[in-house]
């Protein structure tokens, strides 16, 4: 089914490894940044720019009702769902201050979560993970993060000016 405003012209790539790194924010001492390696890539050597990963909207993807607060489970995930979120973002946190304004589009089908990043390539890549690893590797990114913020409380994340104590409270 052809969605209105989605190009059907676009590199499909099967996602056989999806891990992350929590590394200091060079920009700025007392943050930190996640890095997603895809296939052993990293964004930008993936889609050719170097944009902050937001681990807050990679999260609200994952949960079955980003609106609502309610207890952390991604195996809730809806099974039909196509919604946009900002995986991709500028280091303030604000992705139209890059650019941004339509986000990633992720779909559940089935065993299978994708991405349609179609904004800011060249080509559009539609990437292709099994569900269960996405799920696991949300679960572990947010455990470790959790962690990360009980024992360092006063750490910021990007340019965001908040403290992951302050996110993680939040999502």
């Amino acid at each position: 089914m052809k969605e209105k405003g989605i190009s059907e012209d676009f590199d499909s790539i099967i996602v056989d490894s999806f891990n992350y790194e929590i590394i200091p924010f060079i920009k700025k001492p007392g943050t930190f940044d996640v890095i997603i390696k895809i296939n052993g890539k990293t964004q930008l050597e993936l889609f050719g720019f170097d944009l902050l990963f937001d681990f807050r909207e990679f999260h609200a993807s994952s949960k079955e009702n980003a609106q609502k607060k309610q207890e952390f489970d991604t195996r809730r995930i809806k099974p039909d769902m196509r919604e946009r979120f900002f995986l991709f973002t500028c280091t303030c946190g604000a992705p139209d201050c890059s650019d941004i304004y339509k986000g990633v589009l992720i779909r559940r089908e089935g065993d299978k979560i994708s991405w349609l990043v179609d904004e800011k390539v060249e080509k559009p890549k539609k990437l292709i993970f099994n569900a269960k690893n996405y799920l696991d590797l949300d679960q572990k990114l947010y455990e470790n993060l959790k962690e990360l913020a009980k024992n360092e409380p006063g750490l910021i994340y990007g340019g965001t000016q908040k403290t992951l104590a302050e996110i993680i409270s939040q999502l």
